[in-house]
């Protein structure tokens, strides 16, 4: 799931807007026109099955899935998929090279990148005599928002370290004029992309740093069990002190990953995945009789994320996302999508180091039991509303309008030929067809795709374009319609379910034997944990503040910066 920020590449054939992303080909210009009715059906909203029986639903509201859900399926989607742009057009890069850099998923290569040594800019300068980095940096917040570009006094200690790390290289060739903190100092540049997942991801930083701590006090004096258990390094084994403190801090970073992981992957499965997933393919897939690769709809080839995957179908979490959150009980209005964009490096330097005001409180964004209001994430349905995500497609008619974000999710799957629907659901397991009437019956899911298309105001399309979208919708389309059809929109169908699944447990199951499987890894979460081992984002949250994490911040409006 890319961020709310990325931008296409313009057309070369005719004078277009920029950030408009196009097809290549000679019925291209069909096509775009064509998709970009569709998503101006996606913005009339509206949805044939809203008033369906028990599941009738009058709000786009989803209070099964909180808004934080939203932000962790992004986060986990960068530790799926890392490429040299954001999901580059395929013939562009022929080969492996438009498709994906990530050779270990759902290990948090996304916040590790290459680790200290690869990337030491991430990581905190030692305080303990070691010559390795081990703890994440991260960032001091001030006390409120100054005028563009007014400097701030730096050190910035007077209000807990909750954002990411920033900086600004006063003696570089690139600084000229005021430039506030335009470089954020993180392993994957997409986790700054707006305020919402820079906040996520420093939570995770500020995981690793609080589990560092409580291993790091056990190998100051470790027993001769837990010696031989977590295969720690023992001092008659090193000529001097500093080589037998490097050794501890290297030991201790490799086993804090592993420890992160076991965790994080938990949070995936338990949490995350059985929020979207539909029920009965969830329990398919976590039950323990399951043997990966051998029991997946379609195993990964040469460790590769199919496109119908990262293209398109992943991206159904676009529709989740809100125009407007309650982020903390500090600020009196809820900010919109562009405040929440804003704040980052990439967007507006100027407005950071962030203000106290505008930290997350996740009580709003996880049920974290403590009776405060929770923002929802939207129903997952082809339906977009008008906001600043979904900008009237590109038409000729429109040619002053963006494409917006679900427009060029349509061109990406379409670019990539990602596979038909009808081609999928083929590949599913025979009783997992006849659980729904849309996969086991093609004349009643055209007919259902059309009752959609042609509900509402008409949008214009051509009669062709109706009986081609009918009987070959778009994957991604249908994934959203599905999950409209059949779970009123509070998670995925049967199809799209599946699909997400199999890359997800495929996955799991490449690098189980590094994380799960370890022997020591065990021993290791319950040191850190002891019984309580999180399997969900609020169990999560409530163990860092218990650890100190998270710190509470008194807004001041007249309180100095430093």
């Amino acid at each position: 799931m890319s961020g709310f920020s990325c931008r296409p590449i313009p057309r070369a054939r005719k004078q277009v807007p920029r950030g408009t992303k196009s097809l290549a080909g000679p019925n291209a210009e069909a096509l775009e026109e064509m998709l970009s009715r569709l998503v101006t059906r996606m913005r009339q909203g509206g949805s044939p099955w809203a008033a369906n029986g028990a599941d009738a639903w009058t709000s786009d509201d989803n209070d099964a899935i909180p808004a934080g859900y939203t932000y962790l399926a992004q986060l986990v989607a960068h530790d799926f998929v890392e490429n040299t742009a954001q999901l580059p057009l395929i013939s562009t890069f022929p080969g492996k090279l438009q498709r994906d850099y990530r050779t270990q998923r759902l290990v948090l290569d996304t916040l590790y990148g290459g680790g200290p040594v690869r990337e030491p800019t991430t990581y905190a300068l030692s305080t303990d005599g070691s010559a390795t980095r081990c703890l994440f940096r991260l960032g001091h917040v001030r006390g409120h928002e100054q005028p563009p570009f007014e400097p701030v006094k730096p050190p910035l200690l007077a209000q807990p370290a909750r954002d990411l790390p920033r900086a600004a290289y006063p003696f570089l060739t690139d600084v000229a004029g005021p430039r506030a903190t335009p470089d954020v100092l993180i392993a994957d540049v997409r986790n700054d992309q707006h305020l919402i997942i820079s906040q996520l991801t420093a939570l995770f930083l500020e995981l690793h740093n609080i589990v560092f701590a409580t291993v790091r006090r056990v190998q100051d004096a470790p027993t001769a069990d837990q010696i031989r258990d977590l295969n720690l390094p023992q001092r008659d084994h090193y000529v001097t002190d500093a080589a037998f403190l490097t050794a501890q801090a290297e030991t201790a970073f490799l086993q804090i990953r592993k420890v992160m992981a076991f965790v994080y992957r938990r949070v995936v499965v338990h949490d995350l995945l059985k929020r979207l997933l539909e029920p009965g393919v969830w329990a398919y897939y976590t039950d323990p009789a399951r043997r990966f690769p051998a029991d997946l709809m379609e195993p990964m080839h040469d460790n590769q994320v199919p496109v119908a995957f990262s293209h398109s179908v992943f991206r159904f979490g676009h529709v989740m996302a809100r125009f407007s959150y309650r982020l903390n009980d500090q600020l009196e209005v809820n900010p919109s999508i562009k405040d929440i964009i804003d704040r980052s490096s990439a967007h507006r330097s100027d407005l950071l180091p962030l203000a106290s005001n505008w930290l997350i409180d996740w009580s709003h964004f996880f049920d974290l039991g403590d009776g405060k209001f929770i923002n929802a994430s939207r129903r997952i349905s082809p339906s977009v509303a008008f906001g600043p995500l979904s900008f009237e497609a590109a038409v000729p008619a429109e040619m002053n309008r963006d494409g917006g974000l679900f427009f060029r999710d349509f061109v990406r799957g379409a670019e990539a030929q990602v596979s038909s629907v009808a081609d999928m659901v083929v590949k599913l397991r025979t009783g997992e067809r006849e659980r729904s009437d849309l996969l086991k019956d093609a004349s009643y899911r055209e007919q259902e795709v059309g009752r959609w298309l042609t509900f509402g105001p008409d949008v214009g399309f051509k009669p062709g374009e109706l009986v081609e979208l009918s009987k070959n919708p778009p994957l991604l389309l249908f994934v959203l319609l599905e999950a409209a059809h059949d779970q009123a929109g509070k998670r995925l169908g049967i199809l799209g379910s599946t699909l997400v699944a199999d890359v997800f447990f495929g996955a799991l199951a490449q690098t189980a034997g590094v994380i799960e499987q370890d022997p020591a890894v065990p021993a290791l979460v319950r040191l850190v944990f002891g019984t309580e081992v999180p399997s969900a984002m609020p169990q999560v949250i409530k163990f860092m503040k218990a650890k100190g994490g998270l710190a509470d911040v008194v807004f001041d409006p007249t309180a100095p910066n430093a």
